[in-house]
C-alpha cells in the first residue's frame, strides 16, 4: 500500500511531498518543491498513467484507490492498511464521542463542554504536567502531548472532571496509558472512572492492578460496599510493561430489571474474553450501572482518599473519550489505530465518504495472462 501525501499551498510558497509504504509511520521518501501546487490546466487525472506529451504508463495490479482533500495522519495511513482497505476504515469510523479530552498541554474539553482540573496535592503539591517526543507516541499529529502523572509520599497528582457523567445503561470509555511501574504493592491504581465507598458511589473504573500488573475494570449497580461491585474483570497478563497501551471498555444495560448487561473489555484494539486474556473476579448481574454521585477522575478513585491506600496512577495518559453509546468491535479497534483527533465531523464524514467511494478503482478479476 502506497499513501503520497502533499503540504503544499496554492500561494507560491511551495511545499513538501512524502511517500509513506504499508502503514509506516515515516515516510519511504520525502521531496520539498518551491512554486505554486495549482494544478496545469488541461491537466486530466488519472490512474496507471503519468505524464504530458510523454505518458508513462504502470505494469501492476492497482486496487483500492481514494483521493483526500487533506492530509492523512501517520496513524491514519496505518489503519487504513490495517484495516485493508480505505472503505473499512472508514465504514469503522466511531461516533463524535460525547466528552473528550486530548489533553495536550491542558484538560480541558474537546468535546462535551467539561474541563478537568490538574491537581497536586501535598507538599508542594504540584500538579501534574505534560510532556511530547517526536514523533509522539502512542499518535501522531502536530501539537499532540499526553498528560504525566507522578506519585510521591509528598504529591499525589490526578485531574478531576467536577461532575458525574450519569451514563448507567450504554456508555463506552476510551483511552491511551503508559504506566511507569507499581510504587504502592497491592494497590488499584486508578485510569480513569466514577467510582468510591461513599453514598451512591461505586459506579465504574479502568484501573491497573499492582500486585501483578495486570488491567482491571470495576462495574457497580447499587453504590453500596456490601456486594456492590457486581463485575470485577482481570486481565491475565501484566499491562506494567512501561509501554503504551490502548485500553476501553463498552457495558450496554438490560430492558429486563432483573437481567445481566453485557460489559467488554479490550486491549490493544482486541477484545479480552474468558480463556483468552481474561478472568472475571466476579460477574454478577448489572442490568444498568449505578447513578453516582462522584465526579469523574483520572489518576486516581473519585472519592480521593490519602496516598497510603495507594490508588493513584503512575505514568502516563492520553486521548481520554467517553460515549453515552456502545461503540463495536471494529470501532474499538479503529480508535486504537487512529486518534479521537481524527474523528471527522459528520457533514465532513459523509463528504469524504461519498469522495472515497467515488475515487475507488472498480475491481476487476481477470485470469492472469
Amino acid at each position: 500500500m502506497y499513501v503520497l501525501t502533499d503540504s503544499g499551498n496554492l500561494d507560491g510558497t511551495g511545499g513538501t511531498i512524502e511517500l509513506y509504504q504499508d502503514g509506516a509511520a515515516t515516510p519511504v521518501y520525502t521531496r520539498s518543491y518551491t512554486g505554486s501546487t495549482a494544478t496545469t490546466p488541461g491537466t486530466h487525472f488519472a490512474i496507471g498513467q503519468a505524464g504530458g506529451n510523454t505518458p508513462y504508463y504502470a505494469r501492476a495490479y492497482i486496487d483500492d484507490v481514494a483521493v483526500f482533500n487533506r492530509m492523512l495522519l501517520p496513524s491514519e495511513m496505518a489503519a487504513v492498511h490495517s484495516f485493508g482497505s480505505v472503505a473499512a476504515y472508514m465504514a469503522a469510523t466511531p461516533t463524535m464521542p460525547k466528552h473528550s479530552w486530548l489533553l495536550d498541554g491542558n484538560a480541558k474539553a474537546q468535546l462535551g463542554g467539561i474541563d478537568g482540573t490538574l491537581v497536586g496535592q501535598g507538599d508542594p503539591g504540584n500538579p501534574p504536567t505534560f510532556g511530547s517526543t517526536s514523533p509522539d507516541p502512542p499518535l501522531t499529529y502536530a501539537g499532540n502531548q499526553y498528560l504525566k502523572l507522578e506519585q510521591s509520599a509528598d504529591n499525589q497528582q490526578y485531574v478531576n472532571f467536577g461532575q458525574p457523567l450519569q451514563f448507567t445503561d450504554a456508555i463506552t470509555a476510551s483511552l491511551w496509558f503508559k504506566a511507569d511501574g507499581s510504587p504502592n504493592s497491592g494497590a488499584t491504581q486508578f485510569l480513569l472512572g466514577e467510582y468510591g465507598s461513599s453514598s451512591g458511589g461505586r459506579s465504574w473504573a479502568l484501573a491497573t492492578y499492582s500486585t501483578n500488573g495486570t488491567l482491571r475494570l470495576l462495574m457497580s449497580d447499587t453504590g453500596g460496599w456490601s456486594g456492590s461491585i457486581g463485575k470485577d474483570y482481570f486481565s491475565t497478563f501484566s499491562v506494567t510493561d512501561g509501554e503504551w497501551h490502548h485500553v476501553a471498555f463498552t457495558f450496554e444495560g438490560s430492558s429486563d430489571p432483573g437481567g445481566d448487561g453485557v460489559a467488554r473489555l479490550y486491549f490493544d484494539g482486541v477484545e479480552l474474553i474468558v480463556g483468552d486474556g481474561l478472568n472475571k473476579s466476579k460477574d454478577n448481574d448489572i442490568a444498568a450501572l449505578n447513578a453516582t454521585n462522584l465526579p469523574l477522575m483520572a489518576g486516581t478513585r473519585s472519592d480521593v482518599r490519602s496516598y497510603g491506600n495507594g490508588d493513584y496512577f503512575a505514568g502516563l495518559i492520553d486521548e481520554v473519550a467517553i460515549w453515552n453509546s456502545v461503540l463495536s468491535p471494529e470501532e474499538i479497534k479503529w480508535l486504537y489505530h487512529s486518534s479521537i483527533y481524527a474523528i471527522p465531523e459528520p457533514s465532513t464524514f459523509v463528504l469524504l465518504l461519498l469522495a472515497g467511494a467515488a475515487m475507488v478503482w472498480p475491481r476487476r478479476r481477470r485470469r492472469p495472462m
